[in-house]
C-alpha cells in the first residue's frame, strides 16, 4: 500500500451524532499499516469499546480483504475536540488579547488546515477573508461570563497556575499558557495535539464532547505537563 484510503462517508461521520464506523486506512513510514476508524459522542469511558472494533475491522476487510491475513499489533483510542455544532473555533479568544484559536476540527484537522490557516491569517492581519468568519468565531461558544461557562476549575500546565472556564477544550486551555503547544509522539516526533484533545469536563449537557477514552472528572489543582512523551 503507498496511499491512504478513506471511505467517502468518513468526512459525514465526523458531524454525525451517535456511534459510528467508517474506513481509514493509511500506510506508515514503518510499514506497518493504520486502521480506522470509530466515533463516539459523550463516552467517559476509557477502555477500548471491543465491539465497536470488531466493526471497524469488519468494515475493513469488507474493503480490502487482505486485511484479514494480517496480525494486528496494538489497539487505541484517544479523544477528539470538538464543538457544540460540530463546526471548528477560528478566531480571537473572547477574553485573552492576543490570543488566536485554531482548534475544535474533530477529526478533520489536517484536512482542514489550509482553509483554517487562511481564514485565521486574513483576520489576525484585518484583511478580507475567503470564508464568512462569523460562524467560526471562538465566542460562539468560549464564553466570557455568560451562563454558559460560568464556573471555573484550577489547573497547573508545565508548573503554571492557570484558571480556565469550566468546559473549555484542554487545546484552548493550553493555548491560554501562551508557549507553543506540542507534546511527543511514539517515534519522538514533535506534534501539535490541537487536533485530538478533548475537554476538560464539568458542563456534559453543554457541549458535545466526542471520544473513544474520556477524560476524568475534574478535580481542583489538575496537572499537566506538556513535557512528558505520551
Amino acid at each position: 500500500m503507498q496511499h491512504q484510503l478513506v471511505e467517502l462517508g468518513y468526512g459525514a461521520s465526523a458531524h454525525g451524532g451517535g456511534t459510528s464506523v467508517a474506513f481509514n486506512l493509511q500506510p506508515r513510514p514503518t510499514g506497518q499499516l493504520l486502521i480506522g476508524s470509530s466515533r463516539q459522542f459523550d463516552n467517559r469511558e476509557r477502555e477500548l469499546d471491543l465491539p465497536l472494533l470488531a466493526q471497524m475491522l469488519d468494515r475493513a476487510r469488507h474493503f480490502v480483504p487482505a486485511l484479514a491475513t494480517l496480525n494486528i499489533i496494538r489497539c487505541w483510542s484517544g479523544l477528539r475536540a470538538a464543538s457544540k455544532d460540530g463546526n471548528p473555533l477560528i478566531g480571537p479568544h473572547p477574553a485573552r488579547r492576543g490570543v488566536w484559536l485554531a482548534l475544535g476540527h474533530e477529526g478533520l484537522g489536517v484536512t482542514t488546515a489550509p482553509a483554517t490557516a487562511e481564514l485565521l491569517a486574513a483576520q489576525i492581519l484585518d484583511e478580507r477573508s475567503p470564508l464568512a468568519p462569523d460562524a467560526w468565531l471562538p465566542g460562539t461558544f468560549v464564553s466570557t461570563g455568560g451562563d454558559c461557562m460560568k464556573a471555573t476549575l484550577n489547573i497547573t500546565v508545565d508548573g503554571q497556575p492557570l484558571t480556565v472556564p469550566e468546559g473549555i477544550s484542554v487545546a484552548a486551555a493550553l493555548a491560554l499558557t501562551g508557549d507553543p503547544t506540542t507534546r511527543q509522539a511514539v517515534n519522538g516526533e514533535l506534534r501539535a495535539p490541537f487536533c485530538g484533545m478533548g475537554r476538560l469536563p464539568g458542563v456534559p449537557d453543554r457541549r458535545r464532547r466526542p471520544s473513544g477514552a474520556g477524560l476524568s472528572d475534574p478535580v481542583p489543582g489538575r496537572y499537566a505537563n506538556r513535557k512528558e512523551p505520551r
